[in-house]
């Protein structure tokens, strides 16, 4: 067995997570793929594979919602407030349209000042989370078959609406959830469209991630023993098999700007090389220029969505200072270092059955390290 495989076959044997799969890409040429452990601990006989989709997590974040916010802005879509009013002329979205523009009305006097940039870049002043799917709990007991519907969505939407910011607009960057919620519901205004149909026509289907999306496949497309399960839910009453495990995700439906996606290794890779390929100007699928906005950042934490390496880092010691990716809280990463052309995938269930199991952030940057010592030679 080679020294990538001893530890990972380490850390499952030491409970840092169930079962993992890790993809490893040097420009086209993929280096290295395996898959280790169980896609459940009451599952023996089902082992992880290549293919096993995984509760990506807050990867959701760069695969669909800051991607299509980069894409809205790219294809030129414009603000509804201005085109509601003939005596505005139409007017393109940037990175610098406020957020009251494109959900009209709805917004306090501070957070008026909030842009679509400061979302992206976890400087909206928005505190990280909020339970908001008690709320919908509750209203659940009163309506049955509230709890996931399109008017749980509007509700999640409104009570993030009206959450007091932490922090004055800009002023800091403070990672959050409730900022990329927004960001959903700002594509879905400017697209007409539901974040889940738009991500998957303008992002999954163009760069063919067959094995992507909101909400559990068909049965008959991707049988629930292809999933790797995550946590026992206290309040869902068992282990999460193919439903989102962020809580505010789940009372949405599963669909939502900072969680909800599943994906494989191999689909992961393919998104992150179409990144790889416009940041070096060689595709044409996102503009070159606003990947490159998008993903500088150093020597902050965070570009526009994407995560910039700093130390200490996940990625490890030898990642360059260019490098950006995401973590993902069920226990996914993807970073990309467009220095030496290398993307690494590493997908977990690390959550199951307990979100308490932590081992993972002291294992990921040990990943990363041997990684490079071994494969990179440079």
């Amino acid at each position: 067995m080679d020294l990538i495989s001893v530890l990972i076959e380490e850390g499952k044997n030491q409970g840092v997570f169930p079962g993992a799969v890790l993809w490893v890409q040097k420009g086209e040429q993929v280096i290295y793929q395996g898959a280790w452990g169980k896609t459940s601990l009451e599952m023996e006989n089902e082992n992880v594979s290549i293919e096993t989709l995984f509760d990506v997590a807050s990867l959701t974040k760069v695969i669909a919602t800051t991607s299509a916010i980069l894409l809205l802005i790219q294809k030129g879509f414009q603000s509804p407030r201005l085109l509601k009013h003939s005596h505005f002329s139409p007017k393109k979205i940037n990175l610098d349209t406020f957020l009251e523009e494109i959900l009209n009305g709805v917004l306090d006097v501070v957070k008026k000042k909030i842009t679509l940039r400061l979302l992206l870049s976890h400087a909206s002043g928005f505190p990280d989370t909020r339970p908001f799917y008690n709320n919908i709990r509750k209203a659940e007991k009163r309506k049955q078959g509230f709890l996931g519907s399109q008017q749980a969505k509007q509700q999640m939407y409104e009570l993030v609406h009206q959450e007091p910011l932490v922090y004055e607009p800009g002023d800091r960057q403070l990672y959050s959830d409730l900022g990329f919620i927004l960001l959903g519901e700002c594509i879905e205004r400017l697209s007409g469209e539901t974040l889940d149909s738009f991500c998957k026509k303008e992002i999954f289907v163009p760069l063919g991630l067959m094995h992507t999306g909101f909400l559990p496949f068909p049965q008959k497309e991707c049988p629930i023993t292809h999933v790797a399960a995550t946590e026992r839910c206290p309040w869902r009453g068992k282990v999460l098999l193919g439903e989102v495990h962020d809580d505010n995700a789940y009372a949405m439906g599963g669909v939502a700007g900072h969680a909800g996606l599943f994906s494989t290794a191999r689909d992961i890779a393919c998104f992150a090389f179409s990144v790889l390929k416009s940041f070096h100007g060689g595709n044409s699928f996102f503009d070159s220029a606003l990947i490159r906005e998008f993903t500088q950042g150093y020597p902050n934490e965070w570009g526009l969505g994407w995560m910039m390496r700093t130390e200490p880092s996940s990625s490890g010691r030898f990642f360059s200072e260019a490098s950006f990716g995401h973590l993902g809280f069920t226990g996914t990463s993807l970073w990309i270092d467009p220095v030496r052309d290398l993307i690494v995938v590493f997908l977990t269930n690390r959550v199951h059955p307990s979100r308490n199991n932590d081992q993972i952030k002291f294992f990921r940057p040990r990943l990363h390290d041997l990684i490079f010592k071994e494969m990179i030679h440079d």
